[in-house]
């Protein structure tokens, strides 16, 4: 599946998906939450609300989840401290999120993404890069 793209999910979420260079974590996503959703986030009395600026993907490849893309979804941005946001695709446009928990997460109930939650599939809003109008035919077929 070609990842890269803007993804929106039914609560207005929407990611932002682009690869650059870096070997390592080669995607990068934007997040960008309704005004609504980020106002009652922001107005928590007890959670700080932050997202950072771009979050950092790779591809992960398995036999038990098969192939999905992994985002390193906390505000420190820290590899490995988490939490992640994986992107499974069910669809050629289609990605259902799931949300692993971080090193500091464990007593959240939203595992440290208030964001994310109410989990929902996003849904593709523009071609992949470098996609032609067949592409485009294609996919009015299918809805």
């Amino acid at each position: 599946m070609n990842y890269v793209g803007t993804f929106e999910d039914r609560a207005g979420r929407v990611l932002e998906i682009r690869q650059t260079a870096d070997y390592e974590r080669p995607f990068r996503i934007r997040v960008t939450l309704p005004n609504r959703l980020e106002q009652a986030l922001r107005s928590h009395p007890d959670y700080p609300f932050e997202i950072a600026e771009e979050l950092k993907g790779w591809l992960c490849r398995d036999n038990t989840l098969g192939e999905h893309l992994k985002v390193e979804a906390g505000i420190l941005q820290i590899d490995g401290a988490g939490p992640t946001l994986n992107l499974f695709p069910i669809s050629h446009d289609e990605l259902k999120p799931e949300v692993v928990m971080g090193l500091y997460d464990d007593w959240d109930d939203d595992l440290g993404l208030a964001w994310a939650f109410p989990l929902s599939v996003y849904r593709r809003q523009s071609p992949p890069a470098g996609a032609d109008s067949a592409y485009r035919i294609s996919k009015a077929n299918r809805e």
